[in-house]
């Protein structure tokens, strides 16, 4: 059976919605990202749109592989310490995404140091946006009525059909 594309009016609809879902569920920083995607549709697509000055939004979407920090090689980067005081560290050109030797406390076998240095590690995507777009379907498949799927299909293709099995 081959599948139905939605009319543009309902793909609109459920695009809006979509956008107001992420917008109420999404990661903010200060909430200005989010308000700035806005729905995307045509015939049989239901979509959101991320603007280039967003681009963050799709990194968290979509996840983003580890990256190796190179650009830092021998620049001072400012860190605060537990106490809250101000400390530098340079990042040696060497060290760069190098794995050190783990060294342990003689005391209690605790790991003192391990994993890449200078590395951001990889993230998995939250999926976010599509989970947006699903939920407003569902909520339309939730809340659709017979009167209102029929004014669906009569806006398809298969409105000449439906036209003529009314009329018997």
């Amino acid at each position: 059976m081959s599948k139905l594309p939605a009319p543009e009016s309902l793909t609109q609809k459920l695009s809006r919605r979509a956008v107001e879902i992420a917008q109420a569920t999404g990661p903010r920083k200060t909430g200005k990202a989010l308000q700035s995607i806005t729905p995307a549709w045509q015939k049989g697509i239901v979509g959101i749109n991320v603007p280039p000055e967003a681009a963050y939004l799709s990194e968290i979407n979509d996840g983003y592989p580890a990256k190796i920090l190179s650009n830092l090689a021998n620049r001072n980067i400012p860190f605060r310490k537990a106490d809250g005081t101000l400390a530098f560290r340079t990042a040696n050109p060497n060290k760069i995404g190098t794995i050190p030797i783990i060294t342990r406390a003689a005391a209690n076998g605790q790991i003192l140091s391990g994993g890449p240095h200078w590395v951001i590690s990889a993230q998995p995507g939250t999926r976010f946006l599509e989970k947006s777009i699903y939920r407003s379907v569902d909520e339309w498949e939730r809340s659709v009525t017979p009167e209102q799927m029929l004014d669906i299909l009569m806006q398809s293709d298969l409105q000449e059909g439906l036209e003529r099995l009314m009329r018997g």
